[in-house]
């Protein structure tokens, strides 16, 4: 068997690519992929079929950029994934000396995960006092923070990872709204739960006339000031006369921007809305639901307030005065 090698990975995609695997996770696999052959490639290592010494040498050589115990994991899979699409088993990833290295790994960084801060309404305002949102450019940053904060959206669902990479039968067009007198809901066609398209995701938003936080009304001003076809990306700037969709990066810059240090990210959204709904009352039921999550993951954004969770006390202690 000849190993795998950094000049077969083209191939090794396009093969990928014939197991639908979405254009997204197919990035980070080849990414992954490049990094495990380029370690191997250094230290003079053979990556297939790799033994337990080059495994649990690669995993600690990852502890050496990421603090994150899962990230770590992820990329092991990566290890035996490759192997499969080759046609083999890693059981070096099963052995004992790739387990004890894991477990000394899991015991020096822990499991928590380090997440981004998730955005308020406050914030969400101060974000808006540095806006001209009679500007077009702004009012489409503005209406994009809007809509994924009430949707609880991934930025996958809000913007494209390229300019050449919008594709209307995947991503939100303008198509995909429909407007009520109290409301706009969202046709949601992909995401990460609907990767094979068997059902369809409607995704209410709120009328708040009066309120500086409306969505239905910053999406209605940002479609005033850039108009477009039915065709066309949901979120897009115009440049030099031509449409271009927003990206993942474009939206991670715009709040670079507008804040002093970098901790909150697209999907700081995505929990902030979600935190929110929750503090305002919303059934986790609900939120689960309005999110598209299909596990209980969404738990981990629920937080309440301080001046929230002393409620418990308050109670404890008047029990203790009808004793």
């Amino acid at each position: 068997m000849v190993p795998a090698s950094l000049s077969a990975l083209s191939t090794l995609t396009a093969s990928v690519q014939a197991h639908t695997y979405a254009p997204g996770t197919l990035r980070n696999l080849r990414s992954q992929w490049q990094l495990y052959l380029s370690f191997c490639s250094i230290f003079g290592l053979l990556p297939m079929p790799a033994s337990p010494e080059t495994i649990s040498s690669y995993a600690v050589f990852l502890a050496c950029f990421t603090s994150s115990y899962q990230t770590i994991l992820n990329k092991l899979n990566g290890v035996r994934l490759l192997h499969a699409f080759h046609g083999t088993t890693c059981t070096a990833l099963d052995s004992f000396e790739v387990t004890l290295t894991k477990k000394g790994l899991k015991r020096l960084l822990g499991l928590a995960s380090q997440q981004k801060s998730p955005i308020t309404p406050t914030i969400l305002l101060r974000f808006k006092s540095h806006l001209d949102v009679t500007n077009a450019s702004d009012a489409a940053t503005w209406c994009l923070f809007t809509v994924a904060f009430f949707s609880f959206l991934r930025k996958s669902n809000l913007t494209v990872a390229s300019l050449t990479s919008f594709d209307p039968t995947r991503h939100l067009c303008r198509a995909d709204i429909k407007f009520s007198l109290h409301s706009a809901v969202l046709r949601i066609k992909w995401s990460k739960t609907l990767q094979h398209r068997d059902r369809l995701l409607f995704v209410p938003l709120p009328s708040i006339p009066g309120s500086p936080l409306c969505p239905v009304s910053s999406i209605m001003q940002y479609f005033a000031l850039v108009p477009a076809p039915a065709s066309a990306p949901f979120f897009c700037i115009l440049h030099d006369g031509v449409l271009h969709p927003m990206t993942h990066t474009i939206f991670t810059n715009s709040i670079k921007s507008l804040i002093s240090k970098i901790d909150f990210s697209p999907h700081s959204f995505r929990w902030g809305g979600a935190s929110f709904a929750f503090q305002a009352g919303v059934p986790e039921r609900l939120i689960q639901q309005h999110g598209d999550w299909r596990s209980d993951a969404y738990r981990r954004y629920l937080s309440l307030p301080l001046s929230h969770r002393t409620v418990v006390a308050d109670l404890m202690a008047a029990g203790l005065s009808e004793l």
